[in-house]
């Protein structure tokens, strides 16, 4: 069997898109906190150290996964983090085995940050990470 790298995430800095389930406006909503941001007072600052680190994480996390037959080398892997913190794999396009998903679900949920607030009420929030894998040396 081949075994896979994850070998780069492409994410600029503007082109993870995140968007919360609430449709409200008019309540301040704050972006989640993720471990080593929590020093940064600015919401767009903590947005650019979660992207950063998330990234780097996922990208360190995935390397040890075997991909031996993916059926593409780009997977969009739709993250959810629920309201307590916890990160999901709600889907992966294009679809990979069971046992392929189960590892990648199994990796996020060892991430944790504290949610997204809207007023006082932790809230979901979901996004999508494109990864690109190819195949090891």
């Amino acid at each position: 069997m081949h075994s896979f790298a994850i070998i780069a995430i492409l994410i600029a800095l503007f082109a993870l898109f995140f968007r919360c389930q609430s449709k409200s406006t008019s309540i301040p909503y704050s972006w989640p906190v993720y471990p080593g941001c929590e020093k940064f007072q600015s919401d767009s600052v903590r947005k650019w150290c979660f992207k950063k680190n998330f990234t780097a994480d996922l990208e360190q996390k995935l390397n040890t996964l075997n991909f031996s037959a993916l059926p593409d080398d780009t997977l969009h892997i739709f993250v959810r983090i629920d309201s307590s913190g916890v990160f999901h794999a709600d889907s992966i396009r294009p679809e990979v085995s069971t046992e392929n998903s189960r590892k990648i679900d199994s990796v996020l949920q060892t991430f944790r940050a504290i949610p997204a607030h809207e007023g006082h009420r932790a809230v979901e929030l979901r996004f999508s990470i494109p990864v690109v894998a190819r195949q090891g040396r």
